[in-house]
């Protein structure tokens, strides 16, 4: 069974002459090209003659429930006036028919699924991001590196077990 890679952002914190400095890590815009990079290496260092781009797709995308909610709380005011212009456009290019009110009167489960086709469409590049997408309150970029293999022969298996075990955050390995 194919798993995806999710390399989350986080923080390390570290201890320097009795004070505390923290160390944000974030993705950027070289991120898929050093994650390419190391798993070309690995390859490499294994003797395959594969190449990254042939075993996996790498994209940027953000945890779909923090997202849609951060959406929600954005088109849930009064004033429709007052809704990002750039997340209607973005919607629009999914409905051209949506507006502010019609978000607003649109049920949680209708808004979630128009969300995630928006979403959909970012990651996969089709469209461009609207202007706070993967951003936290305090604007901290906060999207995710996905890796996700192309197929289930062995070399990939093995190698997605690899990566994804390098960073896994939580402590747990799979076996």
């Amino acid at each position: 069974m194919i798993k995806i890679i999710k390399i989350k952002p986080h923080s390390i914190v570290d201890v320097i002459t009795n004070s505390s400095t923290v160390v944000y890590v974030q993705t950027h815009n070289n991120t898929i090209k050093y994650a390419k990079e190391l798993v070309n290496t690995l390859l490499k260092v294994v003797g395959s003659k594969e190449k990254a781009e042939n075993l996996f797709d790498f994209y940027f995308d953000v945890d779909r429930e923090q997202e849609i909610e951060k959406i929600g709380e954005k088109i849930d005011t009064e004033d429709v006036s007052d809704i990002d212009i750039s997340i209607i456009k973005a919607f629009k290019k999914i409905d051209n028919k949506l507006t502010g009110k019609k978000f607003q009167e649109m049920e949680d489960s209708k808004f979630t699924e128009v969300a995630n086709k928006l979403l959909d469409k970012i990651a996969s590049g089709k469209i461009k991001p609207y202007d706070s997408y993967g951003l936290s309150y305090n604007d901290w970029d906060e999207k995710e590196l996905i890796i996700k293999p192309k197929n289930n022969d062995k070399l990939t298996i093995n190698l997605t077990k690899q990566i994804k075990n390098i960073f896994e955050l939580d402590g747990e390995r799979d076996g």
